[in-house]
């Protein structure tokens, strides 16, 4: 009989399953459908199956395969399990870039013009624009593009300064956002200087807004600062343990394995003594049967020279 190993299984069909070819692609499938509490050790396992099959770079590969996050996970069998509602969503995602990159088009040609024409109403007052100057008409054209808040500004007709584009595009907060009516002329009997206070008590409540939206972005970008550092040091002590663990675990296989290995060999040695020893009780037994028929003979020939001395 072969000998066994650890599983109870030949050795010969450890070198059958030598043989078979590791899938890495299924394996992936397998792993990244699996429940992530069940990942790490599927994992491990499917790795050990590679290597223990000769597949070196196939084992690599699959211990290379990182745990999904439970969000993570969530898209994989949203990808997986539902792959009409994914290709269709793709194709939206690929029309609305599609879309954006006509519509980006579209607004340039259309800033451009308009700063010609305010480079045009400019020179026609007596004022001709430089390249800088320019520049910041187009720039507050584009904030007026991308963001509500620039766009019911400049409708008012009343900037002090031009404006900023943001760095992403704002979307309304409506379904649609109807620019505020540009204000008539002061009245006739409101004199100059009046007016130029609430422009100016006007602007000042603008950058007030704009400060406190500032702070309140930067509160809320350390909170997230914050938070990300402390989630990154759980994530660093929880990957800590588990490494410690991991090894500890494999330091404790290879204890295992050695014990193993020897209790084999062990067993092994025990199997050829008993062969050993029940060769020597068969040829004990066979020596007493002579011997007590050896002794049996004696006694008759005793008895029998006995009555013939009589």
């Amino acid at each position: 009989m072969p000998p066994r190993d650890k599983t109870g299984r030949g050795r010969e069909s450890k070198d059958r399953a030598a043989d078979t070819p590791v899938d890495v692609q299924t394996v992936t499938d397998d792993l990244y459908t699996a429940p992530p509490g069940d990942f790490t050790a599927l994992r491990d396992e499917k790795a050990a199956v590679a290597r223990r099959a000769g597949d070196r770079d196939a084992a690599r590969a699959i211990a290379a395969l990182r745990r999904p996050t439970l969000s993570a996970w969530a898209c994989n069998l949203l990808v997986r399990r539902r792959p009409d509602e994914t290709r269709a969503f793709l194709e939206l995602g690929e029309a609305l870039r599609q879309t954006h990159g006509e519509l980006s088009g579209q607004q340039w040609r259309v800033i451009t013009a308009l700063s010609r024409q305010a480079t045009r109403l400019a020179a026609d007052a007596g004022h001709r624009l430089s390249q800088t100057v320019l520049r910041e008409v187009e720039s507050t054209l584009r904030a007026v593009i991308a963001d509500p808040d620039a766009a019911r500004q400049w409708a008012t007709g009343t900037l002090a300064a031009p404006l900023t584009p943001p760095a992403s595009f704002t979307p309304a907060s409506g379904a649609r956002e109807v620019a505020a009516p540009v204000p008539a002329p002061p009245p006739a009997g409101r004199g100059r200087d009046e007016h130029e206070d609430e422009l100016a008590e006007r602007r000042r409540r603008q950058h007030q807004a704009e400060l406190e939206r500032a702070r309140q972005a930067l509160t809320d970008a350390s909170n997230r600062v914050r938070q990300q550092q402390a989630d990154q040091r759980e994530a660093k002590k929880a990957y800590d343990r588990a490494h410690d663990a991991r090894e500890r675990a494999e330091a404790k296989a290879r204890e295992l394995h050695e014990q193993l290995r020897q209790a084999e060999d062990e067993a092994e040695h025990v199997t050829w003594t008993e062969h050993e020893t029940e060769d020597e009780l068969h040829t004990a037994d066979q020596a007493l049967a002579r011997a007590e028929a050896d002794l049996q003979q004696a006694r008759q020939n005793v008895e029998r020279l006995s009555k013939a001395v009589t």
